[in-house]
């Protein structure tokens, strides 16, 4: 698509540079739900493509989709974790569509074609080369309502996805790690200047609860049609909304009376959430807010 297309992201216009085209093969309304994107180290440390994987569970749990760059290491653990949720997630190339880079991620590519969207504002058959990876990355900031780094030395790419993510003021959390090992020395520097710490799971997923950083918070709830949706979900919200009235509703209840699938149901009671509407009951059940 081109820049002037309507479909084109809107979140890709505030850079100083947007790619004139991008190339897709998937879903674009996978882009409509609130997005984090996760990245960091190609040669990630078991307990960091552990910590990947569990932060973007977190993440589809509460609605949310996931963007990476499908890189070895901690991107390929987000796309993984993010899948095996049952969620959506965004992978942003450096190189044409048509191909997974590294090979070893053709499996991955297929897997998330199926659910999610590949994206690349280079062209079918365009190789890979070095210098198109810093401007991959400014995408992948620029996609994200914020960004996580989760594992990166010193001279990291993930670097610069979080610099252009903070110039476009997007909020940076980083994982702190080892103070031995070399994987931390960039997450540690963005946490000295000014980056969330990811201190736990608990803290990451009252972040996420919070919303989207940048919005203001409503003067009070929002009516389930009044919240920000992509044209896809408005109409699921207001059937979600409507199946929630009486008794609480457990994601697997609702799904035999709303014609979605797992994520679409996610992101919908994440937005009634989001407004005020619904809140969580026991035993991983939601219901109408009570006030």
């Amino acid at each position: 698509m081109v820049r002037e297309d309507p479909r084109y992201p809107a979140r890709l216009r505030h850079l100083h540079d947007p790619p004139a085209a991008l190339f897709c093969r998937g879903r674009l309304e996978a882009l409509h739900a609130p997005t984090v994107a996760i990245v960091g180290s190609r040669r990630a440390t078991v307990y960091g493509r552990r910590v990947a994987e569990a932060l973007s569970r977190s993440a589809v749990r509460l609605g949310w989709t996931v963007v990476s760059g499908m890189a070895m290491g901690v991107d390929g653990a987000a796309h993984r974790g993010c899948l095996e949720a049952g969620g959506v997630t965004v992978a942003v190339l450096g190189n044409g569509p048509d191909r997974a880079y590294p090979r070893g991620h053709t499996a991955l590519m297929d897997q998330i074609l199926l659910e999610g969207l590949v994206m690349s504002e280079y062209a079918s058959g365009v190789s890979p080369r070095p210098y198109h990876f810093p401007r991959r990355n400014r995408l992948l900031a620029a996609l994200a309502n914020r960004v996580v780094v989760v594992e990166a030395a010193q001279r990291s790419g993930a670097l610069i996805t979080a610099g252009v993510a903070a110039e476009l003021g997007r909020e940076v959390c980083a994982v702190p790690g080892s103070i031995f090992s070399e994987n931390t020395g960039g997450t540690h520097r963005l946490i000295e200047d000014g980056a969330t710490p990811v201190t736990s799971l608990e803290a990451w997923e009252a972040s996420l609860r919070g919303g989207i950083p940048g919005r203001e918070p409503a003067a009070g709830p929002l009516l389930p049609a009044q919240l920000a949706l992509g044209p896809a979900e408005d109409g699921l919200v207001r059937t979600v909304w409507d199946a929630l009235e009486g008794e609480p509703r457990s994601l697997d209840g609702l799904s035999l009376s709303v014609p979605a699938s797992g994520p679409e149901l996610l992101r919908a009671l994440a937005r009634l959430e989001l407004g005020g509407w619904v809140e969580r009951g026991p035993g991983a059940t939601y219901l109408r807010a009570t006030s």
